[in-house]
């Protein structure tokens, strides 16, 4: 009947019966006539009906009360697949386009970085960089298969390796540029000279049975090289070579993120596209395969800031879906269902997804884009650092999570979350990110909260203490309070004395975080 009737007569239809369906058992109702009532309507038994069976009508947010997409233990996006030929595939479409080719998380015209030093000065000496340390040091890293170099099959994924300093170098290197070090400058450009020259991972090959070579050339090679040569690129313009990087950078890009050039049913790397899953508990199982989750959503940053560095609208897009989808994600109570469930580092984990997500945000920004404005699940970033903050002061609330993975390889158990050691940079490390986007949220004066808590005199309980210094340390300077600081590593009494605030220059952060994002207004 219906493919008979008028477009007209067909919504007339559909409009008259909407009450009648309030009162009714919906589960005979197809997908397609409940998404059209919730467009429609946008009833809550609509939504709900809608929610339970994983779809995705594309509900207002005034709708629905919040975006919550999400369910309490597994991911109910829906996913669907717009293919373009020879580019990464989009689970939907954008109207938005880059504008200012430099900018990703610096901006050099409109603010002074003038809290870097103490990134600078922690491990220089076991970081050291110049255009002849780059050349002598990384050569080796100069090949299309970064198998030929690094050894993967010992499942450490080469921690403290070749790697490892390289990232560490790069941070160090750009921590100085950005000061207007012409020495910092110059071996970004000379990496990604001699890595462009030789088509480095451009024919990156899997390891094992993970995606680990993939995720280790993106997280400690393409992302702080790219997020470098921006900084550069406004220090000193582009290099000679400019072309030369983009096209190398996009091969590259496209073999460790998803390469549409790849034979069907090979072309996911580490961002899903092609073989999609929703992971859901107890077990989540199919986690690397789904779109929501960590890997993925680093994999479309890196896109992201190609896009911007060479204006291209779609690999700007593909950030902007895996921003999407991740948002998604996060349920009713501000959990990443993917993130929180990885035993005692589910807030280590959990906190660089957030934080990976205000690095877009803030690169969006950068191209004149409000992404509140466009996409109003940008709310859920709130959501997602209020539980975060919650855990600090009530570790249980994740506990029902993280039972899923008891035997995660970083925490002895999954009843304490560890982001009090080393592993606090990764939990906290978008503290400043969102306090400088967000200073009158009131997550930001729960935050200055904890710090004000610090600062006084009153007695704290040793747990308490223990967990504000995890979200405190390497974003406030701790001098004012000294006498409630805790020493959790073995370097962090030293570093105390060292240091005005405790360094976090880490792969995720991307360096030092106060150097990035403690930045002032020109003039």
């Amino acid at each position: 009947m219906l493919k008979l009737c008028t477009r007209s007569i067909c919504l007339l239809t559909v409009a008259l019966m909407a009450p009648h369906a309030l009162s009714q058992d919906l589960s005979g109702w197809s997908d397609k006539t409940v998404c059209r009532l919730v467009k429609s309507d946008s009833g809550a038994a609509y939504v709900k009906e809608a929610s339970s069976r994983g779809l995705d009508c594309e509900v207002s947010v005034k709708a629905t009360g919040s975006n919550t997409s999400g369910s309490e233990y597994g991911n109910k996006s829906s996913y669907q697949i717009i293919e373009f030929e020879g580019q990464i595939p989009l689970l939907q479409k954008h109207s938005l386009s880059p504008v200012k080719g430099n900018s990703l998380i610096t901006n050099t015209q409109k603010f002074d970085y003038p809290n870097c030093s103490d990134s600078i000065k922690s491990n220089r000496s076991k970081y050291p960089f110049s255009v002849d340390i780059i050349e002598s040091k990384f050569s080796l890293l100069a090949t299309e298969d970064i198998n030929d170099v690094i050894d993967f099959s010992d499942g450490e994924g080469d921690d403290g390796g070749i790697s490892d300093e390289f990232a560490h170098t790069i941070h160090k290197a750009h921590m100085h540029c950005l000061r207007s070090n012409s020495s910092g400058c110059g071996s970004i450009m000379t990496a990604m000279e001699m890595l462009s020259d030789k088509n480095a991972f451009t024919k990156n090959t899997k390891s094992g049975d993970t995606p680990v070579t993939y995720f280790v050339t993106n997280l400690r090679i393409l992302k702080p090289l790219l997020a470098a040569y921006s900084t550069v690129s406004q220090r000193v313009g582009r290099h000679e070579k400019d072309l030369e990087f983009k096209d190398w950078m996009q091969q590259a890009i496209f073999q460790n993120t998803h390469n549409p050039f790849a034979p069907k049913g090979n072309k996911d790397r580490d961002l899903a596209r092609e073989k999609m899953a929703k992971a859901k508990g107890p077990l989540f199982v199919k986690m690397g395969m789904d779109p929501a989750q960590n890997h993925s959503l680093q994999s479309g940053l890196i896109a992201m800031m190609y896009g911007v560095l060479w204006q291209d609208e779609h690999m700007y897009h593909v950030g902007l879906d895996s921003y999407l989808v991740t948002l998604k994600s996060i349920n009713s109570e501000g959990a990443f269902t993917l993130e929180a469930v990885r035993g005692g580092s589910g807030m280590f984990y959990s906190g660089g997804t957030l934080h990976t997500l205000l690095q877009i945000y803030e690169i969006a920004k950068n191209q004149k884009h409000d992404l509140a404005d466009s996409y109003p699940e940008t709310a859920n970033l709130h959501r997602a650092a209020t539980f975060l903050l919650d855990v600090v002061e009530n570790e249980e609330i994740i506990l029902k999570y993280a039972k899923a993975n008891k035997s995660n390889g970083m925490c002895k158990t999954y009843k304490i979350q560890c982001f009090h050691g080393s592993t606090r940079d990764g939990a906290f490390g978008w503290i400043r990110l969102y306090m400088k986007n967000f200073p009158k949220h009131q997550n930001t004066l729960r935050i200055l909260g904890f710090y004000e808590e610090l600062v006084s005199k009153k007695p704290i309980d040793t747990r308490r203490k223990e967990n504000l210094n995890g979200v405190i340390k390497g974003n406030f300077d701790h001098k004012p309070f000294r006498h409630n600081l805790t020493y959790l590593t073995k370097w962090d009494e030293q570093d105390s004395y060292a240091f005005k605030s405790f360094p976090n220059d880490t792969n995720v952060n991307i360096g030092g975080t106060k150097c990035l994002y403690d930045r002032v207004p020109k003039g």
